[in-house]
């Protein structure tokens, strides 16, 4: 189940196409839980980040590394000595951790996708701003909805174009670097036809611009592991 996980976390809708110039380099802890129904998965390790190259180190409940850059995914389970190499059309992303890092970007990036906006409103001290698609995406996309409090983002909704909710993500416990804020508590709600998802991160000991040891950035498989070679 983990690797269904793991790859659920890739291939997810929450993908933000924001970027940080803010930092070289970032490393954090993170624990991952998601609940379906009756099932519930917790995924513990360490994320690597340098500006081109994420790393996922789990250490809990398998040992597995991933590495995504440019337009590649290569995920390498170090106890059964195999990996997959998956090559994508389009850049790839880890979804929830983009959503840690691309907090630091004006309104996540959406006036740079062709989102405009449709409406402010203020209720108590939140401001809730209305997004609309591009127009050429108004078949796949809904409206997206934006709610920041002390210039803080603490909600965002994507909706389908039928008007329901997709994805509702709330952001807790800001921490500041360089006077931007991350969060270190995301807790996302995937609403599926037949499902309901719930995905809970929880980051600690987040450490920004200290350099990454080869180990972790120039990571290479051993010359003996077989590599499934999958194009998505």
């Amino acid at each position: 189940m983990i690797r269904k996980i793991n790859l659920f976390c890739i291939f997810s809708l929450i993908a933000f196409n924001a970027h940080s110039q803010m930092f070289k380099t970032v490393s954090v802890e993170y624990t991952r839980t998601t609940k379906q129904k009756e099932s519930e998965e917790m995924i513990k390790g360490h994320i690597y980040y340098d500006g081109n190259k994420t790393i996922v180190i789990t250490k809990e409940p398998v040992n597995q590394r991933m590495v995504l850059e440019n337009n590649i995914i290569l995920i390498y389970y170090a106890d059964e000595k195999r990996a997959i190499r998956i090559k994508s059309q389009n850049p790839v992303t880890l979804p929830f951790f983009q959503s840690f890092i691309g907090l630091v970007d004006e309104n996540l990036g959406l006036a740079k996708l062709g989102y405009t906006i449709d409406k402010n409103e203020l209720h108590g001290d939140t401001l809730f701003v209305y997004w609309k698609p591009p127009k050429n995406a108004e078949k796949l996309l809904g409206e997206f909805i934006l709610a920041l409090k002390n210039n803080r983002i603490v909600l965002t909704k994507s909706k389908a174009p039928d008007g329901k909710t997709m994805i509702q993500t709330s952001y807790n416990n800001y921490i500041k670097h360089d006077n931007q804020f991350f969060p270190l508590k995301i807790k996302s709600v995937l609403y599926s036809e037949k499902n309901i998802t719930t995905e809970s991160i929880i980051y600690n000991n987040p450490i920004f611009n200290a350099p990454l040891s080869k180990q972790i950035s120039q990571f290479e498989l051993p010359d003996n592991i077989k590599v499934k070679e999958v194009e998505w």
